[in-house]
């Protein structure tokens, strides 16, 4: 039996990754249906797996952030240090919460994909993960070195399986590459037989470095219709029927994301129902902090309009047709920026609480536009999935 193995973001607590990961799964196996075996390869690192920890070790993120500033000097990258480990050591203040979070997404994965057994370095990999006809990179910030531990994770660039006769392909790979990551990162590329990212950014880097055949494709999340998410759906009772969903990410405009919020429910006059991982203290709202990723999709699903700062609370409003606004993070906009001019709702990402339009959203023009995109990003994956 042919074999494909998936290797993404899968196991962190974190919405979008576990939700993506489903999306190209369940499309890939739509696909080849069961004449083929798809598994996603486990691959848990121990940078990465430390920061799920019950109890977060600070130290080792810390350090790894403080050699970013490589080019400042003693006293500032020692500062930077220092401010890091107090950031991730708050975390722990939340232990319970978190914990119970972890559980709640571990629990909502089991049976839902197929995984090898875990992995943790190059050496497990290519003892454990080296039988597969075609590997697929997935997407989410597989190549963003900031996400990655600041470094590059070559595993993400299928380093352990170059000596394997297989299919090679990434599959919108969000990514950001620095100076510093191109010579470790293109003899690793090459091996690619396609390469698919999901920034116009990262496809300008790639063509830049040689790469012509690269191109752009939308989120897995995007190629499933809302009918297909039924089933990863978890059923959530809220005291109330009409609501707005708070979805906010810790970034730094978090000023201008509850002004947005708050301007938004004084139009509305509605109940708040957050759902942020993060503490944003606001006012008079139901809190849902340790929702699973089906939970997530239910409460979006049956929202009056959601307020985010998210890609994917922005992609999953827009697949169950909910008004929304999204206000741009500073970090990593480039993404919310890409979907939202290609189905023509510029007008819903905003910087201000000023910029925000109440006007009501052709969802019919939307949904074109989407399915249009989604087609190609299909034909493309179909062509290869095909030729197994």
């Amino acid at each position: 039996m042919k074999k494909i193995g998936i290797l993404t973001f899968h196991f962190a607590i974190n919405n979008g990754a576990v939700l993506q990961c489903l999306a190209l799964y369940k499309y890939v196996k739509q696909v080849v249906g069961d004449g083929v075996e798809v598994k996603v390869i486990d691959y848990q690192p121990k940078y990465h797996t430390n920061l799920y920890a019950d109890i977060i070790n600070p130290f080792p993120q810390a350090l790894a952030f403080a050699k970013e500033f490589g080019d400042k000097s003693i006293y500032y990258r020692c500062y930077r240090f220092c401010r890091n480990v107090v950031a991730v050591s708050k975390k722990n203040a939340h232990f319970f919460t978190r914990k119970e979070r972890k559980l709640s997404f571990q629990q909502y994965l089991n049976g839902k994909i197929d995984r090898t057994e875990i992995v943790r370095n190059e050496e497990e990999l290519r003892d454990k993960c080296t039988n597969f006809n075609m590997y697929i990179t997935g997407s989410d910030q597989i190549w963003n070195s900031q996400v990655t531990n600041y470094c590059v994770d070559a595993q993400y660039y299928l380093k352990f399986a170059q000596h394997v006769d297989a299919i090679k392909i990434s599959y919108a790979a969000s990514a950001k590459f620095s100076s510093k990551d191109v010579r470790e990162i293109v003899p690793l590329l090459k091996q690619y037989d396609t390469i698919s990212v999901r920034e116009k950014s990262a496809l300008q880097q790639l063509q830049e470095m040689g790469f012509d055949k690269s191109r752009m494709d939308v989120d897995p999340t995007l190629l499933l219709c809302r009918s297909d998410y039924e089933e990863f759906e978890d059923k959530i009772d809220l005291p109330f029927s009409k609501y707005i969903v708070f979805y906010g990410l810790p970034t730094d405009n978090s000023k201008e994301l509850l002004a947005v919020l708050y301007k938004i429910k004084n139009e509305y006059n509605l109940p708040i129902v957050d759902c942020s991982a993060s503490n944003f203290n606001i006012r008079k709202s139901l809190r849902l902090k340790t929702l699973s990723p089906g939970g997530f999709l239910s409460v979006i699903k049956n929202a009056k309009c959601v307020v985010t700062n998210s890609f994917h609370g922005t992609v999953f409003s827009i697949i169950y047709n909910v008004d929304f606004w999204t206000v741009y993070p500073r970090l990593h906009a480039e993404r919310i920026e890409n979907l939202l001019s290609s189905v023509k709702l510029d007008g819903r990402a905003v910087r201000n609480e000023d910029e925000c339009v109440t006007d009501p959203i052709q969802w019919n023009i939307v949904n074109r536009k989407l399915e249009i995109l989604s087609n190609s990003s299909k034909e493309f994956l179909n062509d290869y999935l095909n030729s197994l």
